[in-house]
């Protein structure tokens, strides 16, 4: 997996950066103050891709007052670029939602193929990846504050952790498979022995089912010939009965429609005694008809007497709202003059206070002046120091390429000091044998230029403490003055653009304030006059005149509006006078039509009556002619069902026959199919213990941890100048209590300069931390060197804190100079003196908005 884009939002303390590009770049510094993000971002590809982090849950790593996150990663794989985008959100009250989803570039298009659920997809990412969370940070990712993670995991861990490195879990699958198929043949086998079994009773039975066969169809044949006979007796007895049951349905029919012609005959009644109601509520209504038309007359004119008093209380309505508008005018006229004046007199103040402090703000200017000098000398004294800090940081880099330099001439002088220690060394020049003198004086050679490049590196390190310290003093005097000069600098800034605004308003009120006095002058002239309002004094006359001319009297409109009320009843009475005139003849018609159609069905009902009587005389003999076709249809029934018996065991019987045959030709194929099985199982037997832990895993373990010792033991003496080794050992570990088998542990040795060893635990801080590094790098070169690696890149997460001056170089010589073993190294540090040792940096850095980062 090797990262190509990185996009966060609102993870950790991230709230919208911008994307992190990592194709480009071979090994980078991330780089920044503690706590403002660098490990952040390693934490956002780790969640992104397997929904794990150094928080304890996922709503820990959402940004602070946002309710959801998310992370988008490229990264490539198996050749191929891939996009993985996990999203989670918090929910008040229960646990959060995540959703997952992984695409593949196809021709330049990203095409989804997410899984059916979040599980899913996960275990998809880890089969591109072929590495789970624990895996990755004990190997290729050097988490910060777990750098130990390998090395303090109890022994029997440590070698299950290198059997995921070396991804020993594909031959576990394998042995799984041929265990399971072991299983599933010996399963079989067992199933085929026991058809052969089953069968071979069966197949025993063939004979005495031939003998059953031919009694049963003799009985059979008899059976059906009685049958015969009993379904003719039956069939004649059917139809005299489907004859009487025919004339006992016309019966009913017929006694059905006479209870519909005496239900109708009721209903026709019913509805003639409701039009001769009808008839002579309309005659009595109608007698009342001159009554009725007067009091509708006087109802009509009350309602125009009312109309007519309607408008003109209108009108006066309208002319009195007009009246109390003009009297409202003439009130708010005078108040706009007194609010006008009022206000011309408060600014006319104004300006006149504003005129007079011009003399206070020009003494501001020049006390202004003098705090500008102040400003830029402090200005210059913050130039100085970054003067200063160059050059000695400039004087740093030099010391550090020549330290760079001295090491690589004693590492030199130390191998060709070793080559001498061969029987057979030869001269470095002429490359004849050097025999015991020559190797005795090249000795003396190479001692000498030793402690000559040890005393010059000596040196030069004592002079990078003291520039160290140096720079240390001029960082924090810069840290303090650029502050105090940038603060001090928009103080003045401040000041003087607040003192020209206020000069300006001081000489614009000056000017203004004749203008304003002469509008005093003005208002007070208007108000004092008859403040404009004679025009609105004669509409007020006018409109009382015309109020005058309306005659309006609200008694008389009271009376006519009672009167109109005693009338209302002969608007209904008019109504329905209307319409019984004209509903009259209608309804004596339809009680004429109701009346005709009665006695049609009083008719109908006696000659039904003389028919159903007829009908019951001929149907009296159905009930035992019933009884006699029951019977035979159930003798018929009876003869049909001891011939449907016996069909089904003549059928059972030729079935087993036929059954017996084919298990005959069962049997033979189940034998044939049993050795091709026997032959399968013995060799999953063999493949099971031939991909198992004692097979080729131990092979490939036993053949892995030499490489790992090799690699820690080289990388581990460059970090100690020589005074240390480590050494991985597989030893026999406790039983296992289920299969009592003993289990096996890997455990670490580490030799010092003088011979001895001692176990892992015996080690702490500094030491510890270079034999962890070492370990660590070690299992990352395997596995980025195994064929097909899924992981060829390392990541580093601090660790340079733990040693001092020499260790960090000592540190920085090691990633450098395996750089070129892996595609990508990142290395993660808020030490400046590392920073600068690599080509490129992502600088983090935090701001009100949330920490973001660049590369340089």
């Amino acid at each position: 997996m090797i990262p190509l884009r990185l996009s966060v939002r609102n993870f950790m303390c991230y709230r919208e950066p911008p994307d992190l590009e990592l194709e480009s770049i071979q090994i980078a510094c991330l780089c920044g103050p503690n706590g403002h993000g660098k490990s952040a971002l390693l934490d956002a590809i780790t969640w992104a891709l397997w929904g794990e982090a150094r928080a304890r849950t996922q709503d820990e790593l959402i940004h602070q007052g946002q309710t959801d996150m998310s992370v988008e990663l490229d990264f490539s794989a198996r050749d191929r670029i891939y996009r993985v985008s996990r999203r989670h959100s918090r929910k008040r009250g229960r646990q959060g939602a995540t959703i997952l989803e992984l695409q593949v570039d196809s021709n330049g298009q990203m095409v989804p193929i997410t899984g059916n659920s979040v599980r899913e997809t996960e275990a998809a990412i880890r089969s591109l990846i072929h590495m789970d969370y624990e895996t990755f940070v004990n190997t290729a990712f050097l988490l910060q504050g777990r750098a130990d993670m390998f090395t303090s995991a109890t022994p029997s861990k440590r070698k299950q952790l290198l059997a995921e490195v070396l991804d020993l879990g594909y031959y576990e699958s394998l042995a799984a498979r041929a265990r399971n198929e072991s299983r599933d043949r010996d399963r079989r086998i067992a199933s085929l022995d026991a058809t052969i079994e089953a069968h071979s009773t069966e197949i025993r039975n063939k004979i005495q089912y031939r003998t059953e066969l031919t009694d049963q169809e003799a009985v059979f044949d008899r059976a059906v010939s009685d049958l015969r006979q009993a379904r003719a007796k039956a069939d004649d007895l059917r139809a005299r009965t489907e004859q009487l049951r025919t004339r006992a349905a016309d019966l009913a029919a017929m006694q059905l429609t006479l209870e519909t012609a005496r239900s109708e005959l009721a209903s026709l009644e019913e509805r003639t005694a409701a039009h001769n109601s009808r008839i002579a509520g309309h005659v009595k209504l109608i007698d009342r008809r001159t009554e009725i038309e007067a009091g509708f007359a006087d109802l009509q004119g009350a309602r125009q007497i009312i109309d007519s008093l309607g408008r003109t209380l209108d009108m006066l309505n309208g002319l009195q709202r007009q009246r109390a508008s003009v009297e409202t005018e003439l009130a708010v006229r005078r108040e706009r003059l007194k609010s006008a004046l009022e206000a011309e007199r408060s600014r006319l103040a104004d300006l006149t206070n504003a005129s007079q402090s011009i003399a206070q703000l020009q003494a501001s200017e020049v006390s202004l002046a003098k705090d500008r000098e102040s400003v830029f000398c402090l200005e210059q004294q913050a130039e100085e120091l970054r003067s200063t800090l160059s050059s000695l940081r400039a004087e740093s880099k030099v010391l550090d390429s020549q330290a760079s330099a001295l090491r690589s001439e004693m590492e030199e002088t130390r191998n060709r000091f070793d080559l001498l220690e061969s029987e057979d060394a030869m001269c470095p020049v002429c490359q004849q044998p050097l025999g015991d003198d020559g190797a005795d004086h090249l000795r003396g050679e190479y001692q000498r230029e030793g402690k000559k490049a040890k005393r010059l590196h000596s040196e030069n390190r004592s002079r990078a403490e003291q520039l160290s310290l140096q720079i240390k003093r001029a960082e924090q005097s810069l840290a303090v003055t650029v502050p105090q000069a940038a603060k001090a600098r928009q103080d003045i800034d401040r000041r003087a653009a607040e003192l020209e605004r206020d000069l300006e308003a001081a000489h614009l009120a000056t000017s203004q304030i004749e203008v304003s006095q002469a509008r005093i002058d003005g208002l007070e002239a208007s108000l004092l006059q008859a403040d404009g309002g004679d025009r609105l004094r004669r509409e007020l006359a006018e409109l009382d005149s015309r109020i005058q001319d309306l005659g309006y009297d609200p008694a008389i409109h009271n009376d006519t509006r009672e009167k109109l009320s005693e009338l209302e009843p002969y608007s209904r009475l008019h109504l329905e006078l209307t319409r019984s005139i004209a509903d009259l003849p209608v309804e004596r018609e339809a009680r004429d039509y109701t009346n005709s159609m009665a006695e049609r069905r009083r008719r109908e009902i006696n000659d039904g009556e003389r028919a159903t009587a007829d009908l019951r005389s001929q149907i009296d003999e159905l009930p035992r002619i019933e009884d006699q076709l029951s019977g035979a249809a159930a003798f018929v029934r009876d003869l049909e069902s001891r011939i449907e018996v016996l069909a089904q065991q003549i059928g059972g019987l030729r079935e087993g026959i036929a059954r017996c045959e084919r298990l005959e030709a069962e049997v033979v194929d189940c034998r044939q199919r049993r050795r091709r099985l026997a032959a399968d199982l013995s060799i999953y037997d063999e493949l099971s213990r031939a991909f198992g832990k004692n097979g080729i895993q131990a092979m490939v373990i036993e053949t892995a941890i030499p490489q790992i010792t090799s690699s820690a033991s080289h990388l581990l003496r460059r970090l100690t100048d020589g005074g240390m080794t480590v050494k991985l050992e597989l030893n026999e570990g406790r039983r296992e209590g289920r299969t009592g088998e003993p289990t096996e542990q890997l455990d670490i040795r580490v030799g010092d300069e003088q011979g001895n060893t001692r176990s892992y635990e015996m080690f702490s801080g500094g030491e510890a931390f270079r034999i962890n590094f070492a370990l660590r790098i070690a299992l990352s070169k395997l596995l980025a060197a195994r064929s097909g690696a899924p992981l060829p890149i390392l990541f580093i997460d601090e660790g340079f804190g733990s040693q001092d001056a020499v260790g960090q170089d000592r540190l920085r010589e090691v990633i450098n100079s395996i750089q070129d073993e892996f595609q990508k190294v990142l290395v993660i540090t808020h030490i400046e003196g590392i920073k600068d040792s690599f080509p490129v940096r992502i600088e983090v850095e935090k701001t009100s908005s949330g920490s973001t980062f660049t590369v340089t």
